[in-house]
């Protein structure tokens, strides 16, 4: 993304579309979109840098100020209902902090991930917001694009935040799911990245 320096609001914009077509309409073009997947390669790309740590910072200062960021995600700011996404560098964020590289092992806790990234206290943070807006982009994509983004069912136990955890790929869980899943399909299977993404998803409450 060109002309970062300036901090404006036109290279927020930027981003924001960027997220969408890069995460969503691209992947979208083929066939329906079940999983995010934010490679730490795909920021330094946005980003137009070689440094992994300036890429997160990029990424993080690309988002709202943290009080707007809580109240996002508390569902006390909501979408506005037929307006465009945006909030789409929310929910990339979400998935790459989950995915990334540079995560610590033994990071599982979704809060405690956001408060290591944002230097913020969330434990025992309100996450409603997380499910409308997930929503909202499926009803966008799907009325403005032809694009389906199929979201999973709002665990039971994880309501607030089990649609996040599921929607990034590849978590701790799919790694492990994905070394199960070496038993099941045949090598030359395990080159369609459609085929194993599917796979995984449909059997994460069976291999994880």
């Amino acid at each position: 993304i060109g002309g970062w320096a300036t901090r404006g609001e036109t290279v927020l914009v930027s981003f924001e579309e960027e997220c969408i077509e890069r995460y969503f309409l691209a992947p979208g073009s083929s066939g329906p979109v079940g999983s995010v997947y934010v490679a730490d390669e795909d920021l330094l790309d946005i980003f137009s840098v070689t440094d992994a740590a300036l890429a997160r910072k990029r990424l993080i200062a690309s988002l709202p100020h943290v009080s707007t960021l809580k109240a996002r995600f508390s569902g006390d700011i909501r979408p506005a209902p037929g307006k465009p996404p945006d909030y789409v560098r929310i929910l990339v964020f979400l998935c790459w902090m989950q995915t990334t590289k540079t995560r610590q092992r033994g990071d599982r806790d979704f809060r405690e991930l956001l408060e290591k990234q944002l230097g913020e206290r969330f434990t025992g943070a309100n996450m409603s917001g997380l499910n409308p807006m997930w929503e909202h982009l499926r009803d966008f994509l799907a009325r403005e694009h032809g694009i389906e983004l199929v979201l999973p069912a709002i665990h039971p136990n994880f309501r607030q935040i089990g649609r996040t955890l599921q929607m990034a790929f590849p978590t701790w869980r799919d790694r492990a799911a994905l070394r199960k899943l070496r038993q099941f399909l045949p090598p030359e299977r395990l080159l369609e990245p459609l085929e194993v993404a599917n796979r995984i998803y449909t059997s994460r409450r069976f291999l994880g």
